[in-house]
């Protein structure tokens, strides 16, 4: 993914995420270059979470592997909105198939307590009760 940004993408990302603020206020490879390598996330989740960056808002992907790639990129990059946005959507998708990847996600990636509790009770009353 070859994006030019301006400087005040970069102050608008740093404003959004600690991460990248902490990224740039040190003498970085990303600080001296104006550049910011992201090579552990699919392409297609980095133009959602630049969109989300940027916008503040996002269409989130129907796909369910979609948006768990969403949560562990704005958890990595420390945008508690968006990752809970995320959890929220996947608990509405939770089903037999799906609990466990996503009790994993939200255990693995620190989810609201309240996301948390709504996946627990799911498996209650659906996969211990069955």
């Amino acid at each position: 993914m070859n994006k030019i940004f301006t400087r005040a993408f970069f102050v608008l990302i740093s404003a959004r995420s600690k991460v990248f603020a902490a990224m740039f206020q040190h003498d970085t490879t990303e600080t001296r270059s104006n550049i910011v390598k992201i090579e552990d996330i699919p392409p297609a989740t980095v133009e959602r979470l630049i969109e989300y960056i940027y916008t503040g808002t996002i269409k989130l992907p129907s796909d369910l592997d979609d948006v768990m790639s969403l949560v562990e990129a704005s958890d990595k990059y420390e945008l508690e909105e968006l990752k809970n946005r995320c959890l929220r959507t996947l608990c509405i998708q939770v089903n037999l198939e799906n609990v466990g990847k996503i009790a994993i996600l939200a255990y693995l990636h620190n989810a609201e307590l309240f996301i948390q509790e709504e996946i627990r009770q799911y498996c209650q009353r659906y996969v211990i009760g069955s």
